[in-house]
């Protein structure tokens, strides 16, 4: 993957020419990516005030909770506006899907399924070797690593929201029959410059490397049921010493009252004795 920071687009009619610079639907970063937390990009961008930003990731750090997805469930911020943070704080595009044309050839290039699973969708040309590729994630590295070993181009990835992504996703049999009836209109012109079928043997490293995903996720399926059963083991094990400890306290209650009994008993043998 060679990931970029500016956006070129060149479309597949004029892929022998010069770029056409950005499209509507894109905004650029202001500058490069570096070290800023994404609370403070929030901030700086006028999205929040600091006060609600910091009470946001103290929320956070409840397991389970994000940064963003806090800020978004309580209002505080769109999830447009999230996407526009997350691509600024990675020095990427933030791409509006409601707004860019998406290019249909670039969208087929992979399935509903795997686009759902990344939730990421190629959705133009950037050059003859490079896709620009909406990404609700960015940092998820392995998705775009797979789409570039799926599509055998490059990976510019840039942000856009789960939401649009998913809208994207249902449309794709929509989009797919554009790409057969654009190219049905130019069927002089050549076809956009895809990679080639792949042959026997990059088929057979593709599915190998399915076979070692699918592998892989089950190794991780069985990890998981087994972490399963030891809490389930340690939750019983717990229960049983919890039970244990109950015993041996009521035990000890009965000990003391014995004992309480044996000293009355020998004092009233006493007193019996005395008089």
């Amino acid at each position: 993957m060679n990931p970029a920071t500016q956006l070129e687009i060149v479309r597949p009619e004029s892929r022998n020419g010069s770029p056409e610079g950005d499209r509507p639907g894109v905004t650029p970063p202001s500058g490069r990516p570096g070290t800023r937390f994404l609370s403070d990009v929030i901030v700086e961008l006028g999205f929040a005030e600091r006060p609600r930003v910091e009470a946001a990731v103290q929320a956070a750090r409840t397991p389970g909770k994000t940064l963003g997805g806090h800020l978004v469930e309580t209002g505080e911020l769109t999830q447009d506006q999230l996407a526009r943070a997350i691509a600024e704080r990675y020095g990427l595009d933030h791409i509006d899907l409601d707004v860019f044309e998406v290019e249909a050839a670039a969208a087929g290039l992979i399935g509903p399924a795997a686009s759902s699973r990344y939730e990421a969708m190629p959705v133009a040309f950037v050059d003859e070797r490079t896709l620009l590729v909406a990404m609700a994630d960015p940092a998820d590295w392995l998705a775009a690593d797979d789409i570039a070993s799926v599509t055998g181009l490059d990976v510019r990835p840039a942000v856009a929201t789960r939401d649009h992504i998913q809208a994207l996703v249902a449309r794709l049999p929509e989009l797919a029959e554009q790409a057969r009836e654009q190219q049905a209109l130019l069927p002089e012109t050549p076809a956009p410059s895809l990679p080639d079928a792949p042959s026997a043997d990059a088929q057979g490293e593709v599915d190998d490397t399915t076979a070692s995903t699918d592998a892989s996720e089950a190794r991780l399926a069985a990890v998981a049921a087994e972490l399963d059963s030891a809490r389930e083991a340690a939750e019983a094990h717990r229960l049983e010493i919890a039970s244990a400890r109950a015993e041996l306290e009521e035990a000890a209650r009965a000990r003391v009252e014995l004992e309480e009994a044996r000293a009355e008993a020998e004092r009233v043998r006493l007193e019996v004795e005395q008089a």
